[in-house]
């Protein structure tokens, strides 16, 4: 078999393989784009990279094409709540008398290149990209660059596929049924003190329960900021809270790992005990998981 690549295939595919295999880009689908890839990575300066293998005849075009190509990224920023993306745009196949200088977008850099070398001329590239030039450039032509590029795209494709399968397979949350069975506990030892259906609040600061007045003054302030977290006041708010826990802890720890997803839940029910006291008077006692597990939904929306 005989594959011959032009000078802009070439191009395409090198700068592709590159972005893709060393950058950890991510290619993004957009319904009705032709001619263009879109590249995307969050954790790079240029959070967008675009391809455009679209023949620009003249100024207009490309003034046209650079603004439409804004519109996506404003989209793509509402989506990701991203509220400031750059992007580079790689163009190699402009007009004799199309002069990317003349356009300039806030946001978004322009390179034309008509040899894989004439990144050289754009500092914004190789600063952050310093190795594109050596990484790409080993020489393979036609068939073997073809061969080679599709071959290293593919492993890292079936690594990340084996990646994302480790992270999302089913398994045994054994943090989340400890933290439910450990709230259940609480909740029972200090029941038994009362009502089980309603804790009195006296109870519940004397076995651990928040209030505003104890900070500064009572040694145990700090150590209610974790005891208060696993009390509740009645068998419905313990209720509420441990569905949610039981809902939303599976997935987070599954996700985050036992360790982290340990540390996300106890941080946040400590900050939420703190928020806490800037609304509540001297003498309302806090208590719940509720802080915990808002924090363990903000972390999933980040996940997500």
């Amino acid at each position: 078999m005989n594959i011959t690549l032009n000078k802009n295939d070439e191009i395409v595919m090198k700068l592709i393989h590159y972005f893709i295999t060393e950058k950890g880009y991510n290619p993004i689908i957009l319904h009705g784009a032709k001619d263009e890839i879109w590249l995307e990575n969050n954790a790079e300066n240029y959070q967008i990279v675009r391809i455009v293998t679209n023949y620009i005849h003249n100024k207009e075009q490309l003034d046209f094409d650079l603004y439409r190509a804004k519109t996506i990224m404003k989209k793509i920023g509402h989506k990701t709540f991203t509220f400031k993306m750059n992007a580079l745009s790689i163009f190699v196949n402009l007009g004799d008398n199309v002069n990317i200088n003349d356009s300039n977008l806030k946001n978004i850099d322009i390179a034309y290149l008509q040899d894989f070398n004439d990144i050289n001329k754009y500092s914004f590239i190789t600063e952050n990209f310093p190795d594109i030039i050596e990484h790409e450039n080993t020489g393979e032509k036609g068939l073997e660059l073809f061969m080679k590029i599709t071959e290293e795209i593919n492993e890292k494709n079936t690594k990340e596929a084996k990646k994302a399968e480790d992270v999302f397979a089913k398994k045994t949350p054994y943090v989340t049924y400890g933290l439910i069975i450990i709230n259940i506990l609480a909740y029972i030892l200090v029941a038994l003190q009362g009502d089980i259906f309603t804790i009195d609040p006296d109870t519940l600061y004397k076995y651990g329960g928040l209030v505003e007045y104890t900070k500064g003054t009572d040694y145990t302030f700090f150590t209610r900021l974790i005891t208060s977290m696993f009390l509740h006041g009645g068998i419905i708010h313990l209720g509420l809270n441990m569905y949610c826990l039981y809902v939303l802890g599976p997935q987070l720890e599954s996700f985050y790992g036992k360790i982290k997803y340990t540390i996300i839940y106890l941080l946040s029910g400590i900050i939420g005990g703190l928020f806490t006291l800037l609304f509540i008077n001297s003498t309302t006692v806090s208590i719940g998981a509720s802080g915990a597990i808002f924090g363990l939904l903000g972390a999933l929306l980040y996940f997500g």
